[in-house]
């Protein structure tokens, strides 16, 4: 029987979720230039990278809703869908 990993700290979490935001909003500034400047192959470079960056944040999401489950004192909806940097 496998062993179950540890998974991350909750600071481990607000640090990851921090970051893939500000990729994702880095992505989402530059898709209007390079749409704008290249062809649709390198555009469609720039859409996947967000998707990606999507589908982690999804997934992590998961994680952190299944590591926290029963914990009232924890909100995991802010680890990876903040409405903003501040919270």
């Amino acid at each position: 029987m496998p062993t179950k990993k540890p998974g991350f700290t909750l600071e481990k979490h607000d640090e990851l979720g921090r970051e893939l935001q500000e990729m994702r909003d880095k992505l989402t500034g530059f898709i209007t230039e390079v749409g704008k400047c290249y062809n649709k192959d390198t555009y469609s470079l720039v859409d996947r990278s967000i998707q990606t960056i999507d589908m982690l944040r999804s997934k992590m999401d998961d994680h952190i809703c299944r590591e926290q489950h029963g914990n009232s004192a924890v909100d995991p909806t802010k680890y990876y869908y903040r409405r903003n940097r501040e919270n």
